[in-house]
């Protein structure tokens, strides 16, 4: 198969992604599909990439955009090509607020022990999720599912993920515990 220049853009946008951001601002750029040609033995006059630009970070994912634009435009003068880049901005990054990561920190704390509770910083979450943050106080956090005895032991978006539900009660107790703790902090209705 003859792709002059899609697989080395793909390994670009993921080099370039490495090298500008940190643990604490991190960015992916992922090459999800390549979609060209219909026969072995025929070079395609056109091919599609699609893929995802995800970090916390809205600033962040805007100076992707601006790299994932240069580095294609650039490979595709080198090679004679044209290129048309459609970037669709996708929902928000989601930003927890603290003070609502430490109650649900806190009730972890309580229902599984402190030893068990993770602040990992650095989430390249994007989801509707992020609409509710920008508008209210808010918190997204993971619940660790890793079981080997069941089988679950790929990442989100693993095409084997799977899901241990035993981990399901130790989610719901502590979410019970942190609306719990959050309803019993409000000053009572006198009216």
């Amino acid at each position: 198969m003859r792709l002059p220049w899609p697989a080395p853009w793909s390994a670009n946008c993921r080099r370039s992604s490495r090298a500008r951001s940190t643990p604490y601002d991190p960015l992916v750029i992922s090459v999800t599909g390549i979609n060209g040609g219909s026969a072995y033995n025929v070079i395609a006059g056109k091919v599609a990439l699609k893929g995802t630009i995800r970090s916390g970070s809205d600033a962040t994912r805007e100076r992707a955009w601006r790299r994932v634009r240069e580095i294609l435009e650039g490979m595709a003068a080198s090679h004679g090509a044209n290129v048309q880049l459609d970037i669709h901005k996708g929902e928000p990054g989601v930003v927890n607020d603290g003070g609502m990561a430490e109650l649900i920190a806190a009730s972890g704390r309580s229902c599984i022990g402190a030893d068990n509770v993770l602040n990992t910083p650095g989430w390249t979450i994007a989801d509707d999720f992020g609409y509710y943050s920008e508008k209210r106080p808010s918190v997204y956090f993971r619940l660790g599912i890793r079981n080997e005895a069941v089988g679950s032991v790929f990442p989100l978006h693993h095409p084997k993920f799977r899901v241990d539900e035993a981990a399901l009660k130790i989610g719901a107790a502590t979410l019970v515990a942190a609306a719990t703790g959050f309803l019993s902090a409000q000053p009572e209705n006198t009216d």
